[in-house]
């Protein structure tokens, strides 16, 4: 049993789908965690697309994502940010909520999570999205978010501890 689970029923663990240096993608049930300490190209995007894709029809009540991003992780450039954009009419259906974690402290971190939080709000985006500093808040809320669809093996405490373990964007 993971540590933080009150009900005893868990000890599923993230299924590592995407392994390098700088990037990771994993699954458990129906809840993908993506880690970054770099940002992302063409090829990881064309990657994640393919798990959100498999994920979704496999839990057709929808899916959760949780995206932890480096504290040096610069922003996407402008031709995946396009890219994200045109995707989001093949994902979009598919994930119910997004969580994504800018770990870090200072200003320029306090920027990069106010300005990500305004650029959710402008691309009204067809799924809930929330900015956070820390996996453990993250966690509560997207199970939280993804209200009936959320796995009944898996609390919030089990889901920051396996975003912990397998975290390489801190």
């Amino acid at each position: 049993m993971l540590p933080g689970n009150q009900s005893g029923t868990s000890d599923r663990k993230f299924r590592v789908v995407h392994d390098s240096e700088k990037r990771r993608i994993a699954v458990c049930e129906n809840v993908v965690f993506t880690s970054e300490d770099e940002e992302p190209d063409i090829a990881y995007l064309d990657e994640l697309l393919r798990v959100l894709k498999s994920v979704g029809q496999q839990h057709r009540n929808g899916l959760a994502v949780l995206f932890s991003i480096g504290e040096n992780c610069k922003p996407p450039s402008e031709e995946v940010r396009a890219r994200i954009v045109r995707d989001r009419s093949q994902f979009g259906h598919y994930v119910r909520a997004s969580a994504h974690v800018i770990h870090g402290s200072g200003f320029s971190v306090a920027a990069k999570r106010g300005v990500l939080t305004l650029l959710f709000a402008a691309a009204r985006m067809p799924f809930t999205t929330k900015v956070f500093g820390e996996n453990e808040p993250a966690a509560r809320w997207l199970l939280s978010a993804l209200g009936d669809a959320a796995p009944q093996t898996i609390t919030p405490g089990d889901l920051a501890l396996m975003v912990r373990q397998n975290d390489i964007g801190k």
